[in-house]
């Protein structure tokens, strides 16, 4: 995943989920309290399609859409995978992320 300034890094380690900032600006992020980390038994996840801009056009991408809890309050997070969705997804089920209902049968 890419911000105006670097990489985002989703990472699940053991029963936790961490969203921060990557590459050269990952000790800013840390600084600013950038970093997301949620706990994977109390946090769900639904897919679901946002349109990016690129080129000028807005293109629909699959996305991952995390709901936590963090000290500071509820939190959520929107992923579009660069690499594999299918194993993110299979990672965050292992790790205990539960998997939304979407009502929409």
């Amino acid at each position: 995943m890419r911000n105006g300034f670097g990489d985002v890094e989703l990472a699940v380690r053991g029963r936790w989920v961490v969203v921060e900032l990557g590459g050269s600006t990952r000790k800013l992020g840390r600084m600013l309290g950038a970093e997301v980390v949620l706990d994977a038994r109390t946090t769900t996840m639904r897919r679901d399609r946002l349109r990016l801009l690129f080129a000028g056009l807005f293109v629909p991408r699959e996305c991952l859409v995390l709901s936590g809890v963090e000290p500071s309050g509820p939190v959520t997070v929107t992923v579009v995978p660069r690499k594999s969705f299918q194993e993110l997804w299979a990672a965050l089920v292992l790790a205990g992320v539960e998997i939304e209902a979407t009502g929409g049968g």
